[in-house]
């Protein structure tokens, strides 16, 4: 038994899911343009880490680490839209992304000559789905947990719903 009326979560999963749906659109005309993308932001940001090297940063802070990181970071929102778009087994969107992130790999080695497929990509999306992932567990469960309590104060799931007294 719930308190959550499924109407409701099941309005939270549409949106989850057309949000989904958005960025991983997104994503692929990131990953499956033919060419890296920004390829003289990507210059210019390796200047400009050349320059802080110079003035004494930590030299583990590198190209590859940044392009890593933003890697991960690019499949944050698809665990936590991925997540959120599922009543249950959340945890298969991890390992969704970590297939569609070999099949990226596989299909930029294969089919895109001006990009370059690299493994550790494959890691670094797996990671930021699993962080994704967590993220919206997080969320999930903060907000589960208000709607649990506004609706033990008020008998009504959602603060825009009429009281009783009004309906009608």
């Amino acid at each position: 038994m719930t308190l959550i009326p499924r109407d409701l979560d099941g309005r939270r999963r549409t949106r989850a899911r057309v949000a989904l749906v958005v960025f991983v659109v997104v994503v692929a005309f990131i990953v499956f343009w033919p060419s890296p993308p920004a390829q003289e932001a990507q210059e210019g940001l390796g200047a400009l880490l050349r320059r802080w090297h110079a003035k004494g940063l930590p030299g583990w802070i590198s190209f590859s680490l940044v392009e890593s990181v933003s890697n991960g970071l690019m499949f944050v929102p698809i665990g936590v839209f991925g997540a959120l778009s599922l009543a249950r087994r959340r945890w298969l969107v991890v390992l969704a992304a970590a297939a569609a992130s070999g099949l990226i790999e596989l299909t930029q080695q294969v089919l895109l000559p001006g990009r370059f497929a690299d493994p550790r990509d494959v890691a670094a999306n797996t990671g930021g789905a699993l962080i994704g992932l967590v993220f919206a567990w997080i969320w999930d469960m903060r907000r589960t947990h208000r709607d649990r309590t506004r609706v033990l104060r008020t008998g009504r799931p959602d603060p825009a719903e009429p009281t009783p007294a009004r309906r009608g």
